[in-house]
């Protein structure tokens, strides 16, 4: 008898350790796990925008910088020409 006992205690200790044969503790687990795989989605969802703000801000960066380079070549252009034409002025100046 005490060894059917022992058996016994055994396999409730046993049976109190599967998951399965506890579905209230199951199903809490399986809503954590739900839980936490929703606030893994939100968390990668929020890392995209992240990223798609990130991008946005580089292309209006690089845009920016495009317009300033431009702008740049534009007055260093101007200023060419300015010297071109105080050069032609001493010239005509140096020949009177």
């Amino acid at each position: 008898m005490k060894m059917e006992q022992t058996e016994r205690s055994e396999m409730s200790a046993y049976k109190i350790q599967t998951p399965g044969n506890h579905p209230q503790e199951s199903i809490q687990h399986t809503a954590y796990s739900t839980q936490h795989t929703a606030y893994s989605i939100q968390h990668t969802a929020h890392s995209i925008q992240h990223t798609a703000y990130s991008i946005q801000h580089t292309a209006y960066s690089t845009q920016h910088t495009a317009y300033s380079t431009q702008h740049t070549a534009h007055s260093i252009q101007h200023t060419a020409h300015s010297i071109q034409h105080t050069a032609h002025n001493i010239q005509k100046t140096a020949k009177v």
